[in-house]
């Protein structure tokens, strides 16, 4: 491969304006990168289209009287932004503030112009407006920590001062991408499309390879990437911590291999960081599923969703691993990720670790993701038990019979909580199934982990899902339906072979409780959901 990650990028950029007419991707790209040659041959193009000439102008320094009068035919949240960071810099800030409403108006409720006003009012000491701006930005996205302090603090009297960077020309910071890769190879080819097509310039795209087995790698080397290598399977967390240590970029995004982002996905993301507080650490973005339409997909959709929302959120409690854009260094300071996190949970963990030195992260809405997944009934339940395998580890709960006996009541009310909520809507009645599913799943999951361990026998693990399968054999006979050989069929790969061992002491009164319970959750289900189950 012989042209670089740039190269690279502008020849998709130049595929995507050709197909959709608009070359203002391109120009954002060439802007950022300095190159005013590429901007002028690019601009009697631009000027053809309102929404592009307005783009060229921001780029290239028109006058503040033009910007305004051609903000009316924008959409996008980043030019109403970059508009209002021209006009406040010339203290126009009634101006700024009809850019606000423009941008609300026709940006679908987005706050990031209108936060923008209120920190540089927050600046000049007019904290009235201030006081009134943040409480319509809180009723838009009341989850925004950030806005919250300043409120209290403006309220209280205490002045709050920012560091505004005004140019309309994006802060120019160096940014890398990379990808951990363990057997995609079915999705790789289309994240690393989707990471070449990102409108901001990359310094460089890095492919983790850690120890994949497939072909992920040989087709990675089709584009323009650094490999970085592990000599074995060493886990996502790890892979992470290779990224990040290898990177000389000031910020590093990443998406799973899974997923690709909107050409936008850096471009929003560094627009949030642009003016943000210095203890703002990352930012993430929305992921949106693409496959909805078996049961399965719609159980990930609904239950297994990596998707904050349409709302601006600052100070969540952590982002979704899926995509992300992190200060590299901030990352580094804490120590990187607990490589004891294999397949998940890294994400929260490393939330909590740059919390506790002091930094903050923050979802934008702006920011794009697609998901490529497609699920099984059995991998859709594998993901949810092992989104939260971290938490039963660390509360031991998968290491002793006695712990797996007492957590399968919480593992039955959860179950009961899923088919609750999906019951009430028709579109979600496909769900329905693997709701019910999950108490067999999860309990059977447990069982094996402690099994893996030698902390108890094939026996017991036997005797327990026997017990459990030939209670949906008593309710078939009183519903004359096949439930409990769909489930059956669907746990058949989890069943252990030989001779059941029964239980005694303590532990067979638990599991005697357990049925119990089970058996009035069967009682309660009508005859509608029992239909809608059993399939």
């Amino acid at each position: 491969m012989t042209q670089t990650v740039a190269q690279y990028q502008e020849r998709q950029l130049h595929g995507a304006a050709e197909a959709t007419g608009s070359v203002a991707d391109l120009l954002y790209f060439h802007a950022l990168r300095g190159d005013r040659k590429a901007l002028r041959a690019l601009a009697p193009q631009a000027r053809t289209s309102p929404a592009d000439r307005l783009v060229l102008g921001l780029l290239t320094g028109a006058s503040r009287d033009e910007l305004k009068a051609e903000v009316e035919c924008a959409q996008d949240p980043w030019v109403f932004y970059s508009v209002a960071k021209a006009l406040l810099s010339a203290h126009r800030l009634q101006d700024a503030c009809d850019v606000m409403e423009t941008g609300l108006r026709r940006a679908g409720g987005d706050v990031s112009t209108l936060n923008l006003v209120i920190r540089w009012l927050a600046h000049a000491g007019i904290h009235g407006l201030a006081g009134e701006l943040i409480g319509v930005s809180l009723d838009l996205a009341p989850e925004q920590g950030d806005l919250i302090v300043l409120r209290d603090d403006l309220a209280a009297g205490r002045p709050r001062r920012f560091d505004l960077y005004l140019d309309p020309m994006p802060r120019r910071r160096t940014l890398a991408f990379y990808l951990p890769v363990y057997k995609v190879e079915r999705f790789i080819r289309r994240a690393l499309e989707g990471i070449f097509a990102l409108n901001h310039p990359l310094d460089a795209v890095y492919v983790v390879d850690d120890g994949t087995p497939d072909d992920s790698i040989r087709i990675a080397e089709a584009f323009p990437v650094t490999v970085l290598r592990h000599d074995r399977n060493r886990g996502l967390a790890a892979a992470r911590n290779t990224a990040f240590r290898n990177a000389r970029t000031d910020y590093l995004g990443a998406l799973d291999t899974d997923a690709y982002p909107d050409p936008g996905y850096a471009k929003y993301a560094m627009m949030e960081l642009e003016n943000a507080a210095p203890d703002v650490a990352g930012v993430g973005g929305r992921l949106h599923e693409l496959h909805t339409r078996t049961p399965a997909d719609l159980w990930r959709a609904l239950h297994l969703s990596q998707d904050p929302g349409p709302a601006r959120i600052h100070a969540p409690r952590f982002l979704y691993g899926s995509n992300t854009l992190y200060v590299r260094k901030r990352v580094l300071e804490v120590g990187g990720y607990d490589e004891r996190y294999r397949t998940n949970s890294e994400d929260g963990d490393i939330a909590r670790k740059l919390h506790a030195a002091g930094y903050t992260c923050t979802v934008t809405p702006n920011a794009r993701a697609f998901h490529m997944r497609r699920d099984s009934n059995d991998s859709a339940l594998r993901t949810l038990w092992g989104w939260a395998r971290a938490h039963r580890e660390d509360h031991g709960i998968l290491n002793s019979l006695t712990a797996v006996l007492e957590e399968m009541p919480t593992t039955l009310n959860q179950s009961v909580r899923l088919i609750n909520d999906d019951a009430g809507a028709p579109s979600r009645h496909p769900a329905l199934y693997l709701d019910f599913l999950y108490i067999f799943h999860c309990t059977f999951q447990n069982l094996a982990c402690c099994l893996e361990k030698k902390l108890i026998g094939a026996g017991t693990v036997r005797y327990i899902q026997a017990v459990m399968l030939d209670s949906l054999t008593e309710l078939d006979a009183s519903r004359e339906g096949g439930l409990g050989a769909r489930v059956r069929r669907d746990v058949a790969p989890m069943l252990d072979e030989g001779p059941p061992e029964a239980l005694s002491g303590p532990d067979a009164a638990r599991f005697e409780a357990f049925m119990v319970e089970l058996r009035k959750v069967y009682a309660a289900i009508d005859p509608a959901l029992y239909t809608l189950l059993k399939g």
